[in-house]
C-alpha cells in the first residue's frame, strides 16, 4: 500500500512539474517579440561581459564566482547584475568590475539605463527556463547587449543557446560549457570567496572564548522545511561530538531559525549575525556538517572537510538536485536521505562520517 501511495505521489509531482514548465514556456512565447537581428558569437571581439543572476541564492553566487574568476583571468572585464542577498558574495569580489543591484521595483530603471549605456559585448544568462525567465527576458530587451548567450533557451532574444544535457552533471559543467563557447581551455572551475579581516577576527575571538579543541560547525537548516534536521538529530549529533571529541559544536544559520534549538548545554549557538562572520567560522572549522547548499558551496571554496545531507529533490527541469548542486570535491562526504526529508537520515551515520573526516 505504501509503495502504491509513493508511486501516486511521484506521478503527481511529475505532472505538476510538467504543467509548471508548460505555463512558463507559454508566457515566454507570448512575450517573445524581440525582432533585432541575431549576432554571431565572436570571442575574439568580446571585451566586456555582464552576467545576469535573478532569483538566485547565495549558493548560486558562490558557484558563479568560479566562472567570473575564469573570465577575468582570461582578460575579460566582468560585471554582474544580481539581487541584494548575493551582494555579500559578489559586490566586493575583486574580479567584478561593476555590481548592479536589482531590486525588482521602479528604482531599477536607472540601474538598467546604466547597463545599457555600457553597451556590453556579451550578456550571459546561465539559468534554465524558470519562474524568473520573463524578468530576465525583459532585462535583456532593455539592456540590449551586443550578444546574448543562454542555456537551453528557445526565445529569439538569445543569440546563442547552448544545448546543455539534462544528464547527471554538476552545475559547474554548464559554467565550463560557457567557457568552452568562448574558446577558453577550461576543464575545472574553482570557487572564490573572500572573508574580510574583521569577520575573521570576530570568528576567532568567538571560537577562543569557548575553548574547543576541535571546531565542529553544524548548519542544520536549509531553505526548505524538508531540508531541516530535527531536534532529535541535532541533539544526538551534539551529544556524540561532546562525548567523542569533548567539543560543543557551533550551530550556524539564520538567527530566527537557530533560536528554536533548545539550549541544553550540548551545543553553542553562533550568535554573530552576519553571513561573513558565519563564513569565517566555517573557514576556521575542522569539520562542517550541513543540510544547506550555500554552506556546501562555501566549504568547497575553502576546501573544508564536510558532511552534507541531501534529500533527493528533483528540479523544475527534471534534474537530480543531489548531483546538480552536490559538493563535487574530494574533502566532502555526501549522504542521501532514504526518502525526501533530511530528518530521515540517521544522526549516528552523519556523526560517523564527520568523525572519520576528523581523524583522517
Amino acid at each position: 500500500m505504501n509503495s502504491f501511495i509513493g508511486k501516486v505521489k511521484y506521478l503527481n509531482r511529475k505532472r505538476n512539474l510538467a504543467t509548471t514548465r508548460l505555463k512558463i514556456r507559454l508566457r515566454m512565447i507570448s512575450h517573445d517579440n524581440y525582432m533585432r537581428k541575431k549576432t554571431l558569437l565572436r570571442p575574439s571581439e568580446i571585451k566586456t561581459i555582464i552576467i545576469m543572476m535573478i532569483g538566485k541564492g547565495i549558493g548560486d553566487a558562490i558557484v558563479m564566482t568560479g566562472l567570473i574568476k575564469v573570465l577575468h583571468d582570461y582578460g575579460y572585464r566582468v560585471s554582474v547584475i544580481a539581487e541584494a542577498r548575493n551582494s555579500v558574495i559578489l559586490q566586493h569580489l575583486p574580479f567584478v568590475e561593476h555590481f548592479y543591484l536589482f531590486k525588482n521595483n521602479h528604482e531599477d530603471q536607472l540601474m538598467l539605463s546604466a547597463i545599457k549605456q555600457e553597451e556590453y559585448d556579451l550578456l550571459i544568462d546561465i539559468e534554465n527556463i524558470d519562474h524568473h525567465s520573463l524578468t530576465r527576458l525583459n532585462i535583456i530587451k532593455y539592456c540590449s547587449p551586443e550578444h546574448t548567450l543562454g542555456i537551453n533557451q528557445f526565445a529569439r532574444i538569445y543569440d546563442t543557446s547552448l544545448n546543455h544535457p539534462k544528464s547527471r552533471q554538476h552545475v559547474s559543467a554548464r559554467h565550463i560549457a560557457v567557457a568552452h563557447a568562448l574558446q577558453l581551455p577550461v576543464n575545472t572551475i574553482d570557487y572564490f570567496v573572500d572573508v574580510n579581516e574583521q569577520s575573521m577576527h570576530d570568528a576567532q575571538a568567538f571560537a577562543k572564548q569557548h575553548g574547543n579543541q576541535k571546531i565542529i560547525v553544524i548548519n542544520p537548516y536549509g531553505t526548505e522545511e524538508t531540508r531541516n534536521m530535527s531536534f532529535a538529530q541535532i541533539n544526538t549529533l551534539c551529544a556524540l561530538c561532546n562525548d567523542t571529541f569533548n567539543a560543543k559544536p557551533f550551530i550556524i544559520g539564520l538567527q530566527s531559525q537557530i533560536a528554536q534549538i533548545p539550549d541544553d548545554g550540548r551545543h553553542i549557538r553562533f550568535s554573530l549575525p552576519d553571513f561573513e562572520q558565519a563564513a569565517a567560522i566555517v573557514k576556521l572549522a575542522d569539520v562542517v556538517i550541513s543540510t544547506d547548499t550555500s554552506i556546501v558551496h562555501l566549504c568547497r571554496a575553502f576546501n573544508k572537510k564536510l558532511v552534507c545531507i541531501y534529500n533527493n529533490k528533483i528540479s523544475l527541469n527534471g534534474e537530480d538536485n543531489n548531483t546538480l548542486w552536490g559538493p563535487d570535491y574530494d574533502n566532502a562526504v555526501q549522504l542521501l536521505s532514504p526518502g525526501k526529508r533530511v530528518d530521515e537520515t540517521s544522526a549516528v551515520e552523519i556523526f560517523n562520517a564527520a568523525s572519520h573526516l576528523l581523524i583522517s
